[in-house]
């Protein structure tokens, strides 16, 4: 979802708009705005003077790129006086391919520290950027961050910090089920509106955050975890190995079993398994099947999965 957002007119105007503050600011031979997802680097917005040094488009694997060293920095400015001297950025393929040179780089985040962009400048001649200069660039990071941080908001449950429906229903406009394939976990927890009843609604949403958070733990950081309505989830993932989605699925199942009751009993929940095929039309159609696998569980005797 950051990159649809990162790709649309308020976060591209926006962009372009801080080019021109930058360059009118501050003398260097190349300012530009590059977005990553950490496997590859892409050039979206970008300034020369003096010669093309850095093209808009063009891509660099993530960790030959200099964005890396600035997203690894935190929140902090990259500043490098020497790009062949400094044993950073000495080796790196951008450094070969642009010779020696003085950049400054400060990453673009998420509220949660989240990288996923920086913006940057290279000059040819060597040296040191001033305080002023590394304070602007911080300033209009922090702006491009809040655009995104707005549009980014409106994706994600208040109760639980995972995707909500909204973020589900614009998935499926955008994925194209014939290039990806996806597998899906409908996590349901068993008996939730009686737990609700007994315990009171502040305490249910306590416990969806509990479930939320064993879910990003079970399943690790590449999954897409969606809060549907009420105690319902999705996980989606970017592959099809049926047995690998039964594991998570049973190591799901295990870790919400562990999680007690004030009463003294124990949660469950109850799973259905859907992979998509060559004549999955999208998203929500796979959701379907797996929303009905999971009703198989929960009519049968719950705590369970069925694929």
């Amino acid at each position: 979802m950051i990159q649809e957002i990162l790709q649309r007119k308020p976060f591209s105007a926006t962009s372009q708009n801080i080019i021109e503050i930058l360059r009118q600011s501050i003398d260097v031979s190349t300012i530009f705005i590059a977005i990553n997802d950490h496997v590859k680097d892409t050039i979206l917005k970008a300034f020369n003077q003096g010669g093309v040094w850095i093209e808009e488009g063009l891509e660099l694997p993530f960790e030959e790129s200099y964005c890396r060293l600035v997203c690894a920095n935190g929140r902090m400015a990259t500043v490098i006086a020497d790009t062949e001297q400094d044993p950073l950025t000495a080796s790196l393929q951008m450094t070969k391919l642009l010779g020696r040179s003085s950049f400054i780089g400060v990453p673009l985040h998420l509220e949660d520290g989240t990288t996923f962009g920086t913006i940057c400048a290279i000059d040819r001649k060597p040296g040191t950027f001033k305080e002023r200069e590394i304070s602007l660039f911080l300033a209009v990071a922090e702006l491009l961050s809040n655009v995104v941080g707005l549009e980014y908001a409106q994706f994600k449950d208040t109760v639980t910090g995972a995707f909500n429906r909204i973020f589900l229903d614009t998935m499926s406009q955008f994925f194209n089920m014939k290039s990806k394939a996806l597998g899906i976990l409908f996590v349901d927890i068993d008996n939730f509106k009686a737990i609700n009843r007994e315990f009171g609604h502040a305490y249910g949403d306590r416990l969806l955050v509990q479930c939320a958070r064993i879910m990003e733990r079970v399943c690790g950081e590449n999954p897409i975890i969606i809060r549907m309505q009420g105690d319902q989830f999705v996980i989606i993932f970017h592959e099809t190995n049926l047995n690998r989605l039964i594991k998570h699925a049973q190591a799901l199942l295990a870790a919400i079993r562990r999680t007690s009751l004030p009463s003294g009993g124990n949660i469950s929940a109850s799973i259905g398994i859907a992979l998509s095929e060559e004549w999955t039309t999208d998203v929500l159609e796979l959701l379907q099947r797996a929303d009905a696998k999971m009703l198989t569980v929960k009519n049968r005797s719950k705590n369970g999965f069925a694929y």
